[in-house]
């Protein structure tokens, strides 16, 4: 509902929600792989595609709906 009119990054929102299920499913220390989420929002900052805040809401979002969801299904 939101990128339509924003363009919130999804790729930055399935990057961090990867590593969100990583970390609920086998632990922590799986947070450790957070910075390549910093990676891939670097990426469609530096490929003009996004601008830093809808990457970092689509990091946001990416991983509050893939902790609740999982939640959900656990």
């Amino acid at each position: 509902a939101v990128t339509p009119a924003w363009k919130i990054s999804v790729h930055a929102a399935v990057a961090s929600g990867s590593i969100v299920l990583l970390a609920m499913t086998y632990g922590p220390r799986m947070l450790l792989a957070y910075p390549l989420v910093a990676v891939v929002g670097w990426s469609r900052i530096e490929l003009e595609d996004h601008t830093l805040a809808q990457v970092l809401a689509g990091a946001a979002v990416g991983g509050a709906v893939a902790a609740a969801t999982f939640a959900l299904v656990r």
